[in-house]
């Protein structure tokens, strides 16, 4: 039934069943947001920088078990940057995409584009000084990033 430690080193990092993790200096990786609202990581090791999905990671950890390119990971409590291990769970992309027909859909229309637009250009195509940044217009529009810097060509 899985891995029952309730810490795992790998590549000098600490990894909680809570859902923490501790680099090799000591401080906690807290993750970045490159796909709003899930968590990224960098892990340095032999001489590289891999970037991570921490829940993922997390969970092909303490399962013991990599996570099939057909599958992926959900939050039993809905929350993305609640990566402990009890929280987390696999279900097929099929079966997501049947509960979630929307999901795929959520496109933003012209009158939006033309809104972020707006928000981030003045009227001679240049960024504004006051604009927010493209991660902080995704969160603004719940949408990721790639989908900002789409509505800004």
């Amino acid at each position: 039934m899985g891995n029952r430690k309730q810490k795992i080193y790998f590549h000098g990092y600490t990894f909680y069943r809570d859902g923490r993790i501790i680099s090799p200096e000591g401080y906690e990786l807290c993750g970045y947001f490159f796909t709003y609202p899930y968590s990224h990581i960098n892990i340095n090791y032999d001489g590289k920088s891999y970037k991570k999905l921490k829940a993922k990671l997390m969970y092909e950890l303490f399962s013991g078990e990599e996570v099939p390119r057909s599958y992926i990971v959900r939050f039993k409590d809905g929350d993305p940057k609640n990566c402990a291990f009890n929280n987390l769970y696999l279900e097929s992309r099929k079966e997501f995409a049947r509960k979630h027909p929307d999901n795929n859909k959520r496109k933003l229309d012209e009158k939006l584009c033309q809104e972020i637009k707006d928000k981030y250009y003045d009227e001679n195509r240049k960024k504004k000084k006051n604009a927010p940044s493209l991660r902080e217009m995704a969160h603004m529009y719940s949408c990721s990033l790639s989908t900002i810097q789409k509505a800004l060509e």
